[in-house]
């Protein structure tokens, strides 16, 4: 009898000790787009995104929303209640944009402000803004492509350049070879128009050496004016 009494009286404290020192405990649910971000309460971290009804103390709290891999952080405060489920739903914005390039032929250098890699390529992790970007091959004989692209946050921008070979002469290279040839030749017509007018004149010929002479100056003006048409081209 005595067993029996002191059983039911440690019972009845036990009752009574829960009741008095019982953690009064609500739950919290989170979801978030993307999933796998990290959840912290105040300075503790419960998990990674979705978290449903997790117990929680009663209480109100900071709940910190951390992506590591976009680098996004939200702040949301939030009271537990006894027995009741505080939902929090959220996207999480990138603040970055991204860009995709690819070219023909693969492996070029990538640059914006600064050198991107290689292509194929995929970086998503570009401010926003506008930029000037540049596909240069290692190989020569590609020639280079730019591109004015605008990156926006969130947002998805996809280059794709042919590099085409360089051209073994190119119309600058061509119109100094016309001019340069065009300068030997009336050159050369002018050396060749005064040896004729000398020899003309040897011979009292004045008619002829009269002729060779307008043939010598016409010879030297169409090599002065090839000259200077291929510095001019050389310059542009």
């Amino acid at each position: 009898m005595l067993q029996r009494v002191s059983v039911m009286f440690i019972g009845a404290l036990t009752l009574l000790w829960c009741s008095v020192f019982a953690i009064d405990e609500g739950k919290l649910t989170v979801t978030t787009d993307p999933e796998g971000v990290e959840i912290w309460l105040g300075d503790n971290y419960v998990g990674n995104s979705p978290i449903v009804e997790k117990k929680v103390p009663v209480g109100r709290y900071v709940v910190k929303l951390i992506d590591p891999v976009q680098r996004i952080s939200q702040i949301e405060q939030v009271m537990i209640t006894t027995n009741a489920t505080v939902v929090i739903e959220k996207t999480l914005k990138p603040k970055f944009g991204t860009l995709k390039i690819n070219s023909v032929p693969e492996d070029a250098d990538v640059y914006i402000t600064m050198p991107l890699g290689k292509t194929p390529l995929v970086n998503e992790f570009i401010n926003p803004g506008k930029y000037i970007l540049e596909v240069k091959h290692p190989d020569k004989k590609f020639q280079s492509a730019l591109t004015n692209v605008v990156v926006s946050e969130g947002m998805t921008n996809v280059v794709a350049d042919t590099l085409y070979k360089e051209k073994m002469l190119t119309n600058k290279a061509i119109a100094r070879l016309l001019l340069g040839g065009g300068a030997i030749a009336g050159f050369t017509w002018a050396v060749v128009q005064g040896e004729n007018r000398q020899h003309s004149r040897a011979l009292r010929k004045w008619d002829d050496a009269g002729k060779a002479g307008t043939q010598e100056v016409l010879g030297i003006s169409v090599g002065v004016l090839c000259v200077i048409g291929f510095e001019i081209v050389a310059f542009f």
